[in-house]
Parts: structure tokens; C-alpha cells; sequence
């Protein structure tokens, strides 16, 4: 298993002249989970962390802050907010899920070595409900993506995808993965299956566009490829 202590602390190989941020269209990625917040809804989200006393209250008020705090792309709140939970004694059982809200603020702050290493931390813990499974495995094949390790990326993936099959993102992910290290047609074939699941969202549609024009001389293009034009 993908761990902290096998993988995230350990340099990746040499990497080439990619931009990977421009490559997974990552900015277009968090534009999607950015909105403008009305103020009762931040003062509802505040107000539910503050009188939390359960665990259950915690978490439902954590939840909240967070979806606040990563609209308005808040990312150093989350962080605050996070590490108070992850010192509560209470919460020892969720720190799956505060290792996961950590791993995507990091993300979003473009600091992937940080992100690897909290989702990495969230597999190992010893209580993971099965969505919170899935989203660090998620998070850790993005990340590996963008440190280029685009084998590893290709088993999380993989594993993402065992999980649940019908996640665009895991198969858009795997397509990535596939392409750069030169299995087109199983790259195709993914990200043909990225934009079939997410409806024609655009970001796995640009992926399969940019893919064609990239490769538009091997032949291993079909009509099925004219789902774009």
C-alpha cells in the first residue's frame, strides 16, 4: 500500500520540462469548487463549529466551515481550523477525515509533496469510513501526477476506479497517467470513459481533445474519436 513511510518522503526521479499544472488543467479543477459564500451561510458554518460539543456535532460543523473556507479559498483557515481537531482527543478516530481536509488545502495551495504526504498519513489510519478511502486515493493519484510518478499515479488511480467505477475524475486521472507513459490506446479509452461519465464536463473534454491533436498521426483513432468535434 502507498504509504508515508515507502513513498511521500521519498524524492521523486528527475523530471522533465512538463507543466504539470497546466497538464491536469488544475486551475480549471479548483475554479469548479470555488463560489461566492453568502454571509448567513458563513455565520450558520461558524456558529455550528463553536457550539459543537458531540463528535457528531464537531464533525457536522467542521464540514460546514470547510465548504466555506474552500469557496472563498481559504485554504490557511482550514489549516487552523484542522490542526485545533487534530489535537482533540475526541476526534482521534476521524483523523482520516482531518488528514483529508489538510492533503486537499495543501493541494489547493499547489504544495503536493505537503498533500501526498497528509493523504498517505489518512491511509494509514486505523479507522477510514469508505468515502474518505476513496477521496485520499484519489488525492494521492493527483498528486503523483503532478510529481510526475506517473506509475504510482496509474495504481491509485486504478484503485480509485475499483472503488467506484462511475468517478470521472479517477478515469480522466488514469487516462493522464496512461498517456505519458505511452499506452495510447489505453489512454484513449479512459479518457474516452472520463468525459462518457461526467457528462461533457469540460476539463476531461480538453484532456481528449489536447490527446487527438497530440497523437492525431498514430493511427489508433476510430469515428468514435469525433465525440469532441
Amino acid at each position: 500500500m502507498l504509504c508515508a513511510e515507502s513513498y511521500g518522503c521519498i524524492e521523486v526521479m528527475n523530471k522533465t520540462a512538463i507543466n504539470m499544472a497546466e497538464e491536469l488543467y488544475i486551475e480549471k479543477l479548483h475554479q469548479a469548487s470555488a463560489w461566492e459564500v453568502p454571509e448567513e451561510a458563513r455565520e450558520e458554518a461558524e456558529n455550528a463549529l463553536a457550539k459543537a460539543i458531540t463528535v457528531e456535532g464537531k464533525l457536522a460543523g467542521l464540514s460546514k466551515i470547510m465548504a466555506v473556507y474552500f469557496a472563498e479559498r481559504n485554504y490557511l483557515g482550514a489549516f487552523f481550523v484542522v490542526d485545533k481537531f487534530l489535537d482533540d482527543q475526541s476526534m482521534t478516530d476521524h483523523r482520516a477525515n482531518l488528514l483529508l481536509y489538510k492533503g486537499r488545502a495543501s493541494e489547493y495551495l499547489y504544495e503536493f509533496d505537503d498533500s501526498l504526504i497528509y493523504y498517505c498519513r489518512g491511509l494509514a489510519s486505523h479507522i477510514i469510513p469508505r468515502k474518505i478511502y476513496f477521496d485520499l486515493w484519489h488525492g494521492a493519484s493527483l498528486c503523483l501526477l503532478y510529481k510526475q510518478d506517473f506509475k504510482q499515479a496509474e495504481l491509485c488511480c486504478r484503485r480509485v476506479i475499483e472503488l467506484d467505477p462511475n468517478q470521472w475524475q479517477a478515469w480522466m486521472n488514469l487516462g493522464v497517467s496512461l498517456d505519458h507513459q505511452h499506452f495510447l490506446k489505453e489512454a484513449l479509452s479512459a479518457y474516452r470513459k472520463a468525459v462518457e461519465l461526467s457528462r461533457r464536463n469540460e476539463v476531461p473534454i480538453l484532456h481528449l481533445s489536447r490527446f487527438i491533436k497530440r497523437h492525431h498521426g498514430i493511427k489508433l483513432f476510430d469515428a468514435d474519436s469525433k465525440i469532441i468535434s
